[in-house]
């Protein structure tokens, strides 16, 4: 374990002088298994194939979310994705991002998740749920509100130590380390609490709904990270910066690691 995530690499004075230092309050955040489960906001991403013709019925779910399911911020937008990603996504797949209120059950509202199953074609909308604290809200919304957000998975294998300090220092120093990179505009990550599979649970599916992985079961990690444009990720990407933890934690990439992209509105 020592020896694999023990890796440095030297970053070029030549990179370090094109990017701007992160605030200091995002590099001493604890990492999200560290945090407190006091007052735990639920995000939810669910991805599903949206035909044109349902496009009206989608707005109007939209807004009964709005009007009587008490949710302030929600954002959809179509996937996309290099051909060469190791996530394709779905031609006409949407991406619907949900913050949903403390007090609401409206998540697991069975007429609810009937509905939104019906909008894609073959039934098969998935769903990936995530808890962060409310001070972590403005960093998320910050990667909503970008011109572009990338979700970026890691998905552990099952003997990956997620126990150790090292290991934990690297997973939350991928997110944080983003600060230094040229383009980023903010963001934060998780581990899913309803599942390990990359493509999510089900909407409709009552187990999924009501039933939760236990955190140290949990290995699904999500990045919600904001960009000024995908060209500026890519550069990102191939900087040492982006290198230096990725080296570390590869031996543990479990199949379903990868990103997809996001231009996402906001509902108003």
């Amino acid at each position: 374990m020592t020896d694999k995530l023990s890796t440095r690499l030297t970053v070029p004075s030549a990179i370090l002088s094109k990017i701007v230092e992160p605030p200091s309050k995002q590099l001493t955040s604890s990492p999200p298994n560290q945090r407190s489960t006091i007052d735990m906001a639920l995000f939810e991403i669910i991805r599903f194939v949206l035909p044109l013709h349902r496009k009206p019925d989608f707005v109007k779910l939209r807004e009964y979310l709005s009007l009587s399911g008490g949710v302030k911020d929600q954002y959809f937008g179509g996937l996309f994705a290099p051909p060469t990603a190791a996530l394709p996504v779905k031609k006409d797949e949407m991406c619907w991002v949900i913050q949903w209120p403390h007090d609401s059950e409206m998540h697991t509202n069975s007429l609810f998740r009937t509905q939104l199953s019906e909008l894609a074609e073959t039934r098969d909308a998935k769903s990936l749920l995530f808890h962060f604290e409310d001070a972590q809200i403005s960093n998320l919304t910050r990667a909503l509100e970008a011109p572009i957000c990338e979700f970026a998975i890691i998905n552990l294998s099952s003997d990956a130590p997620k126990s150790n300090a090292d290991f934990k220092h690297s997973m939350h120093k991928t997110y944080t380390d983003c600060y230094r990179m040229q383009g980023f505009v903010g963001g934060d990550w998780a581990y899913a609490v309803n599942t390990n599979d990359t493509n999510g649970g089900l909407v409709d599916d009552e187990v999924v709904r009501n039933q939760w992985v236990e955190e140290k079961e949990r290995r699904l990690a999500c990045y919600y990270l904001g960009w000024e444009s995908i060209e500026a990720h890519q550069a990102a990407s191939k900087t040492e910066i982006f290198a230096e933890e990725m080296v570390k934690l590869a031996p543990w990439f479990g199949s379903g690691s990868g990103a997809w992209y996001v231009k996402f509105e906001k509902h108003v």
